[in-house]
Parts: structure tokens; sequence; C-alpha cells
């Protein structure tokens, strides 16, 4: 498993303020192993104590992946624990096995909150759920990519939209392309700062015209 993924999961786990909650807890269940049921319940609780052995446990255990949603939605929709929410998908991040509807959910949230001045919520959301859609390259989250590339509420072009040109390096084909170039020409390039920004999407760019006359 990639150090950087379990870095940010350790970073994420380790943030102040997690409170208990209870509803999400995982039952006994012969299908998930026992010390896979401890670390998601202590997850839930705000109890996991970010060893790398738990992280990777819940990381890589089948069948979890509807719970960990489920939890994800009552931290974000419910008790509004935002630091268990980042947790919950510091863990996510380590996974690879969201469906199609679990990922919709996502988009669907993420769809509700653009363009959105930022508060704990939308920051929590916004940050953590661009990268997880970036683990899945598809027409839907490439799409979403392109959208907050338009976001304007938040620093305008150097708020959330940085993280879309990040995802776009990720899962972006040639249809991403007139979006990341329209957005290049608002960019400002008024010192140095500005022209790193410029020269990344410059690159990114670049990358998928290459990776778009690779592909059969």
């Amino acid at each position: 498993m990639s150090s950087s993924y379990i870095t940010l999961a350790l970073v994420c786990l380790a943030l102040p303020g997690v409170v208990q909650i209870a509803p999400d807890k995982l039952a006994q269940n012969r299908e998930i192993p026992e010390n896979v049921r401890v670390a998601f319940n202590q997850l839930a609780a705000g109890e996991l104590s970010g060893e790398e052995d738990a992280i990777e446990q819940l990381g890589k255990a089948p069948g979890i992946s509807a719970a960990l949603m489920k939890l994800l939605n009552a931290t974000y929709h419910g008790n509004h624990d935002y630091p268990l929410m980042r947790s919950v998908m510091a863990v996510l991040q380590l996974r690879s096995d969201l469906s199609t509807e679990q990922q919709q959910w996502l988009r669907k949230e993420l769809r509700a909150v653009w363009n959105r001045p930022d508060d704990t919520k939308t920051v929590s959301l916004k940050d953590c759920g661009l990268k997880l859609l970036m683990r899945y390259p598809n027409a839907e989250n490439e799409e979403m990519m392109i959208l907050y590339l338009k976001e304007q509420a938040n620093n305008k072009v150097i708020g959330y939209s940085r993280m879309a040109v990040y995802g776009l390096e990720q899962i972006g084909t040639s249809k991403s392309l007139p979006a990341l170039k329209e957005y290049l020409k608002q960019m400002p390039a008024s010192n140095s700062i500005d022209e790193l920004r410029r020269n990344n999407v410059k690159r990114v760019i670049h990358h998928i015209e290459k990776k778009s006359q690779l592909s059969p």
C-alpha cells in the first residue's frame, strides 16, 4: 500500500474533537473478521488509535464499504462530527470498492455544495470527496472535476478548482481539455506563484493530450 495514503489516513485520524456516534457499529458477522469489526467500531466511536495496522485493516477488509458510507452519511447529515467524517473518508481513500450508487451519493452531495462559500461542513466534504472520486476513473467523476474547475465562491480560480485540476490529472480524458484550457485563460499571471500554478495546469493539459493520443 502507498505510504502516502497511510500518512494521509494517519493525519486525518489524529484530528482532535472526535465525539462518539452510536448507531453505525458493526455487529458480529462471520463474514467480517473480528479484528476488522473491532477497528470499525473504534472508528465509529472516535477511538481508533491511528496505528497503521488498524488503518490497513479497514482499508483492505472486504464487505464494509456500505457500513463506511453509512457512517459517512451519519456524520455529515447527523451529528456533524467533521473530524470523524474526514477520518472515515481517509479510510475510504485506501479502498477501491465504492459501488456506482455510492459514488453517485458522493457526487450528489458535492454538487449540492458547489460554488457555495465554505464552512466546516463543506470544506471537509470537498477536500476529501474530490480526492476520493479521483480513485474511480469514469465519465461522471470526470464531469464533477470539470464542474469544480468553475467554482468561484472560494478564492475564484485558486480554491477547490486546484483540487479539480489534480483530479483531472488522474482521471481526465480529452473531454476535459476545453474546460482546462478555458480555466488557464482565466488564471492570473501577476507573480511567480501564479506562474507556477499556470505551469501546473499546462502540464496537466499536456499529460491528458499525450494520454489521449496513446489511447486506442
